[in-house]
Formats: structure tokens, sequence, C-alpha cells
């Protein structure tokens, strides 16, 4: 009796996890189909930006020009540039082939402004404002369905019961009795639409379980830092340096100079990103990368150049960082698939389109399936009621 209440009970367990499993696809459907739609458009980023601005962005020359020139160049071919910092090529956006210098600008009508210059000449290419990249707005899409904070919140819901999905239907999914491992490679290729479709959804959803997984948490991580606490921890100057920073010396050093300083802390790099702080503090944030460095896009090194004290700088890696700092710190590398090195651009596909599948068959073996078995079940339980109440004389 008591293995027979056992039973019972894992079954009920199953059935509650099947409805909270079905509702939950049901009810994000919509959603998870935008976002993985979307997330597989952004895996051709640089692509994107290439056939909207073609030559524009385009400069086959290798990138060895001084950083102060690229600016230089920026602001002179665009005079109303206020320069905030640079991309240098294939860092912000993969493949691009030449620096975007980056700032606000009174041409701008949406108020800032991308200016892109070859970066082994300095030579200036051309500007576009950032609104009016298509694939910036794809990125805007894909995180808040250009509706706001409200839309971003909920895509972030979206990103936490999309972890609730993977983690019911793989229980589901889970064999109680037989190998694992069969079940994982039994494809069905014939018979009734429906039984099909449940068998397909199954090895969707084990085969890209981790993917989505990994796509959901760092989304969330991108999108709502907060809601994973300390989890998501940036890489930040220690408090003295803080004061450092905010002190005058009266030095005047440049971009060159502050590029040239952060270059030789970390010979055999090259520099990705180039930030220029005004205000309070008054400093250069440089990236480095190197081969091999774990953050694919920025690089793994890091330099804080003092604007006004010649001479000053701080620097740090992520090797240094607790474990905090570095999953905060690569959060852009992971939802990026750049782990997964030259199979980056499959991986995220593979992911979108295996979301698009579940999204759209789950749907359907819930309302013929999911929700027909629940009805079934329940007039089982009240005819089992009512042979109690009356029983047959």
């Amino acid at each position: 009796m008591a293995e027979g209440r056992s039973i019972a009970a894992r079954r009920g367990a199953k059935h509650v996890l099947a409805l909270v499993h079905g509702w939950v696809g049901v009810v994000c459907s919509l959603f998870i189909f935008l976002i993985a739609a979307t997330g597989v458009g952004l895996a051709f980023f640089g692509e994107m930006t290439e056939i909207q601005y073609g030559d524009m962005v385009r400069a086959p020359a290798a990138p060895d020009a001084d950083i102060g020139a690229i600016i230089a160049a920026a602001e002179a071919g665009h005079p109303q540039l206020q320069t905030a910092g640079l991309f240098m090529p294939d860092t912000r956006i993969e493949g691009l082939e030449t620096a975007l210098v980056h700032g606000p600008s009174a041409a701008a009508e949406t108020g800032y402004m991308m200016v892109s210059v070859d970066a082994g000449t300095a030579t200036y290419k051309g500007a576009f404002e950032l609104h009016h990249l298509f694939a910036h707005e794809f990125n805007d899409f894909h995180f808040s369905l250009l509706m706001g904070d409200v839309l971003q919140t909920i895509i972030a819901i979206v990103g936490v019961l999309l972890i609730v999905f993977v983690l019911t239907g793989l229980y589901l999914w889970w064999p109680r009795r037989g190998s694992a491992g069969r079940k994982l490679i039994d494809f069905r290729r014939r018979g009734r639409l429906l039984p099909v479709l449940f068998n397909w959804h199954g090895l969707a959803g084990i085969w890209i379980g981790i993917l989505v997984l990994l796509y959901a948490v760092t989304g969330i991580g991108l999108s709502k830092p907060d809601w994973l606490g300390p989890a998501t921890a940036q890489v930040d100057e220690p408090a003295a340096w803080d004061a450092r920073f905010r002190t005058d010396c009266g030095d005047s050093v440049t971009a060159s100079q502050a590029a040239a300083q952060a270059l030789a802390a970390f010979p055999g790099h090259e520099i990705t990103s180039f930030d220029i702080v005004r205000g309070d503090e008054n400093k250069y944030m440089v990236s480095l990368r190197d081969a091999g460095d774990w953050n694919v896009r920025f690089g793994d090194a890091h330099a804080e150049v003092h604007a006004q004290c010649a001479g000053e700088m701080w620097t740090t890696t992520l090797a240094q960082q607790n474990a905090p700092a570095i999953f905060g710190t690569l959060m852009l590398s992971l939802h990026g698939g750049h782990i997964f090195g030259a199979l980056q651009e499959v991986a995220t596909v593979l992911t979108g389109l295996g979301l698009m599948l579940l999204s759209g068959s789950g749907v359907y073996i819930f309302f013929k399936r999911t929700l027909p078995a629940q009805a079934s079940r329940k007039a089982m339980k009240r005819n089992r009621k009512m042979d109690v109440a009356h029983p047959a004389e």
C-alpha cells in the first residue's frame, strides 16, 4: 500500500509540474518566440551593420593608428562631436573593420553619434546616429521590445520563467524506467502529428537545455543585474584610487599618452575600448585584449590612467578578481556565445531556433494533450465519487 501511495504521489507531482510547465510555456510563448527570433538575428550584428552602412565601416588596413590620431580624425570629420570614447575594430561590433568613436553631438537628432574612422590610417569614413543603427534597435527590441523599462522588466521575468521552464521540462522528460541515453536519441520520423511533435519537443528541450539556461541567466544579468545580487559585481578601482582620480596635479595627459601608458603596462596586448571620463573624476579607462583572454569581446586587462597627474595609473586583470566580478565582467561575452569560439554563431542560432520550436510546439501540445488529459482526470474523479455515493445495486 505504501508503495502504491508513493507511486500515486509521484504521478500527482508530475501532473502538477506538467501543468506548471505548460502554463508557463503558453503565457510566455509569444515573448519566448520574439526573444529567440531576435537572438538569432543578433548573432549577425556585425553583418547587419555592414549591410546598412557598407563602405563606411569597411577598412582593410591593419589597426595600428594612434588612439589620439583616431579621435582627432573623428572630431575633424564631425566637428560637433564631444568624444566620450571609442571601440576598436572587432570589439563591440564583431567583424567591424573600422574604429567607432562615439559621443554626444548637437547634430544628432537622437543625441548620440557614432563616427567611423579607419584604424590603420586614421582616416575619417563617415558618421551615423546610434539610434539609426538598425542592429542597435534590433538589440533593444531583444531586451525590451522597444517599449522601455516596463517591458524590459517583463522580458527579464520571462528569463526567470524560462529557467523554470527548462528545469520542469527536464524533470518531466527524464525516464522513470529505462535508459535516458536511449531516449535521448529516440527521434521519431513517422506517425501521428501529436506524438511526433511531443517527441521532438522533448528532444529539443534536452539537447539545448544547457544553452537555454546559459542565455537566460546571462540575459537576466545584462538586463537586470541587481536581480542576481553580488553574483554580477563589476571590477572597480579601490577607494584609494577613487580619491586619487579626483585630484588635479596640473598636468594634461593626452589620449595618445594614456594609450601608450596602458600598452606599456600590458605588452603584446591590443586596445579594444577607450573611454574618457570627465566630471568628478579625471581619467581614461582602457580595455586591452590578448589571445586566449576569457573576455573575448574586450579582453581581460584593464587600465585607468589619470588625466591630470602624469604617470598615475591603476591596472588589473580578470585573473586578479573574485568570482562575482569575473562573472559580471564576462556577462556580455557569455550571452553572445563567445565561449564557443568558432561555433559561436552556430550555438546562438541553434538555441534560438530550438526555442522557437519549443515555443510553438509547446502551445500545440498543451492544448491538444495536457489540458485534455487534465479534463479526463477530473472526469474520472467525478465518476469515482459518484460510484462511491451511488454504488450499483
